[in-house]
C-alpha cells in the first residue's frame, strides 16, 4: 500500500508540474501537493545602453530655440532620451526635442551629435555624430541592440543573461544624397575620386588609420580643404 501511495504521489507531482506553465514551486506539507507562486527574480541583463558610459560635458540645442548650457550629459539610447546631472539629480529630455549636442568628453575632444530628422533621404531615430562636414561629410550612427541570452542547458554553453550591444554605422553625405559605407581603406579612398592619391599620401605621411575615428575625421577634414 505504501509503495502505491508513493506511485500516486510521484504521479501527481509530474501533474502539478506540467500544470505549471507560470514555473510555481511545488509545495509538498503534510502528505499534501499545492503550488506556490513566488514572484521570480528578474534576467539580468548586461552592457550598457548608454552611448557614453562617463558624463560629457556639453551644450544641448532644442528644436524650439532654446538651449541647456555647460551641464554633464549622458544619451540613454534605451530610453530615448538625453540625462542632465543637475546638482544631485539627473533630469531628462526626449530626444525629439533636440536638435543638436554639441559636448567634450573627457580626454577633451570635441563631438557634435545631430538629430537624423535634420537630414533628408534617410530614416531613422536618433543621432548622427558628426566626424566631418563639408563637401563629402562622414556621419557615424551608433545602435543599440539587445541580444537575447542563448544558454544551452545541455551543452552549458552560451549567455544565461541578455546583452546590450552597440554597432556602429558609418554614412557619406554628399549634397542631398546619404549612403552607408563600409569602414574601409579603398572605400573611403574611392569616394574621394580624382583626390584620392593626395588623401592617401596625406594619410601615409601622418600616419593616419582610416579604421580610427579620430584620424578619420582629418582624413576627411584634410580631403574637404582641397
Amino acid at each position: 500500500m505504501k509503495s502505491l501511495i508513493a506511485s500516486v504521489l510521484v504521479l501527481i507531482s509530474f501533474s502539478s508540474f506540467a500544470q505549471n506553465p507560470n514555473d510555481a514551486i511545488i509545495v509538498v506539507s503534510g502528505g499534501g501537493i499545492r503550488t506556490m507562486n513566488i514572484k521570480s527574480k528578474p534576467k539580468e541583463t548586461k552592457g550598457s545602453y548608454y552611448y557614453n558610459d562617463v558624463w560629457y560635458t556639453g551644450t544641448i540645442k532644442l528644436f524650439s530655440g532654446e538651449e541647456v548650457q555647460a551641464y554633464p550629459l549622458k544619451y540613454d539610447m534605451k530610453m530615448n532620451q538625453i540625462d542632465i546631472k543637475v546638482n544631485e539629480s539627473v533630469k531628462i529630455i526626449s530626444i525629439g526635442a533636440v536638435k543638436e549636442i554639441i559636448w567634450v568628453n573627457p580626454t577633451g575632444q570635441s563631438e557634435v551629435l545631430r538629430n537624423i530628422s535634420m537630414y533628408k533621404n534617410i530614416e531613422g531615430y536618433g543621432f548622427f555624430s558628426v566626424l566631418s562636414e563639408g563637401k563629402l561629410s562622414l556621419l557615424k550612427k551608433t545602435e543599440l541592440n539587445l541580444l537575447d541570452a542563448n544558454y544551452n542547458t545541455a551543452m552549458d554553453v552560451g549567455s544565461q543573461s541578455d546583452k546590450y550591444v552597440k554597432k556602429e554605422i558609418y554614412y557619406i553625405k554628399s549634397e542631398d544624397k546619404i549612403s552607408q559605407i563600409k569602414k574601409r581603406k579603398k572605400t573611403f579612398l574611392n569616394k574621394f575620386e580624382d583626390k584620392a592619391e593626395k588623401v592617401e599620401l596625406f594619410a601615409s605621411e601622418n600616419n593616419l588609420n582610416f579604421k580610427d575615428d579620430v584620424d578619420l575625421e582629418k582624413i576627411f577634414n584634410y580631403y574637404n580643404s582641397l
